[in-house]
């Protein structure tokens, strides 16, 4: 009978880290890269706004967290913070439904996930709000030229 030690099995696979600010940097670097060139082909639009599964995880756990999956059987109500913090993660990450919930929450509009989440009226939590805002316009500004195509 062979054995294997485990640790010494080295395997071959095209690595992605799991840490968002990793994942937030990567993005970063494909937005300034888009404006610098103003390249911007289907597969970098998938990379700066979609196709992150940390980013679908943050959002999934903040929507666990609405549905109170992580709350203790006798408390009322959820851990909003937690939930944001997810849903501002799941948004840095470039998950498209995120962003757009981040702004409306962020600019005090109405908004499916996390629907009694209401930010401080702040200039910070404005400029946040729009900023995320412009993330959505440029993706669905390329997407509608990608449309057109067909």
């Amino acid at each position: 009978m062979l054995t294997y030690n485990v640790n010494r099995i080295s395997i071959d696979k095209k690595t992605r880290s799991s840490c968002v600010v990793a994942e937030v940097e990567a993005r970063k670097k494909l937005w300034e890269a888009e404006e610098e060139e103003g390249d911007d082909t289907d597969e970098r639009r998938k990379q700066k706004t979609g196709g992150s599964v940390l980013g679908q995880i943050h959002l999934d756990l903040a929507k666990y967290h609405e549905m109170q999956r992580f709350t203790e059987p006798d408390s009322t109500g959820y851990d909003r913070e937690a939930a944001l913090y997810h849903l501002r993660h799941a948004a840095d990450c470039g998950n498209l439904e995120a962003i757009i919930t981040m702004a409306r929450v962020a600019l005090n509009l109405p908004h499916d996930v996390l629907p009694d989440l209401v930010l401080e009226e702040t200039d910070q939590n404005f400029d946040m709000g729009v900023d995320y805002m412009r993330m959505v316009s440029s993706f669905l500004i390329h997407l509608s030229g990608y449309l057109q195509n067909f």
